[in-house]
């Protein structure tokens, strides 16, 4: 009986092959002795959560539904935040710059990019007494009125 292997057989079997060996370096089974360096941790952003009241009864929830930490915003009131947190037991994972996208750093007014900047400052700062170790800032927005190259010259200085 002869049997008869078609280009895209080949090419499945092949790319099957090579995918295989670049894991091998990395380990497809279960008792692979090496320890993770990062575990992976569930947070959200707190701009997202759906669930209505206070900083702390937000927390609360989010705890009760499984989530390890937190993305607050910039600009909450950091002892209610730092409260919250601590009783909850959540981390603050990063800080949402709060005025990015009102006043991005891609705007042509440059009296809005200074408050942009001044907003990241402020972020900052909230990551640092949170005893986070990043801020999300979206750096620009393209509209009609800011085309892709205004938007990168602005945003990146």
């Amino acid at each position: 009986m002869v049997y008869s292997l078609h280009r895209r057989d080949f090419l499945k079997m092949g790319g099957t092959a090579m995918a295989m060996a670049g894991l091998g370096a990395v380990g497809l089974t279960a008792d692979d002795p090496s320890p993770k360096k990062r575990p992976i941790k569930k947070a959200i952003m707190y701009a997202t959560i759906g669930y209505p009241g206070s900083v702390m009864e937000k927390l609360k929830a989010v705890k009760a539904a499984g989530f390890e930490g937190v993305e607050p915003m910039s600009h909450m009131k950091q002892d209610e935040v730092l409260k919250a947190l601590e009783e909850t037991g959540l981390k603050a994972a990063s800080v949402c710059c709060a005025t990015h996208w009102d006043k991005p750093l891609s705007s042509p007014d440059e009296n809005v990019r200074r408050e942009g900047v001044e907003g990241l400052l402020q972020a900052l700062k909230d990551a640092q007494r949170y005893g986070a170790s990043s801020v999300l800032l979206v750096p620009g927005r393209v509209t009609k009125q800011i085309s892709y190259y205004d938007c990168w010259q602005r945003s990146i200085p």
